[in-house]
């Protein structure tokens, strides 16, 4: 199947002063092809009974309409990267996650059906794991991501004098991969509270918080 070609500068948003979550963190899952009522019922049927919701607690997914699928938005927590909540949201459909922690960790994962096809460490995309880890190689291509980076030592070389990696815009192009799988875009819109909103914490709570894609 072919894909678009990610478009980057969909993503210019993020560099400016607008985007405080570099600092706390996020989780963007994008959903195409199922509503945010979709998203909402299987979440509550995967978790069971939830806290009475109170937006002003961590743990809370945000689930926006994006175009004809979702986009579900979490400021500082992973929910959407834990295996079996990848699995549920992918049943039938495909999901991509982007994760972007508090500890500057970040990671990439593709499911279609169930299924992880393809994720990695978006720092270290070179090392891909999934039923198919190189689903995506021309998209990451594209985009910079591959070939990976790999630092060279050179003792001719002051390690001072060794270009910084801008982190942040590697994220920023896994970001653009999503919307070129997926076909639905993230933006400023989904960082706002949503009508769709579910508590993630007893996911938090359980082993299965352990696992991830």
């Amino acid at each position: 199947m072919n894909m678009p070609t990610p478009n980057v500068a969909d993503y210019a948003w993020l560099t400016g002063d607008d985007f405080p979550h570099w600092i706390t963190g996020f989780c963007v899952t994008f959903l195409p092809n199922k509503s945010p009522d979709w998203v909402e019922d299987t979440l509550r049927t995967f978790l069971g009974a939830t806290p009475a919701l109170d937006t002003t607690q961590p743990y809370i997914a945000h689930i926006h309409a994006a175009g004809s699928g979702s986009i579900m938005f979490e400021n500082g927590g992973f929910g959407g990267m834990t295996l079996e909540a990848i699995r549920r949201l992918s049943q039938d459909t495909k999901a991509v996650v982007v994760l972007r922690d508090f500890l500057v960790n970040a990671t990439f994962a593709y499911a279609m059906d169930g299924e992880v096809i393809t994720a990695f460490d978006i720092y270290l995309p070179g090392d891909r794991r999934g039923r198919s880890p190189d689903a995506l190689n021309d998209q990451l291509s594209a985009v910079g991501l591959l070939p990976a980076y790999e630092y060279v030592f050179d003792e001719d070389v002051d390690e001072e004098d060794v270009p910084e990696r801008d982190l942040s815009a590697e994220v920023i192009r896994a970001l653009a991969v999503a919307t070129a799988v997926t076909g639905v875009r993230f933006d400023q819109s989904h960082l706002n509270a949503a009508p769709h909103a579910v508590s993630l914490a007893r996911l938090y709570e359980s082993d299965i918080a352990r696992r991830f894609a």
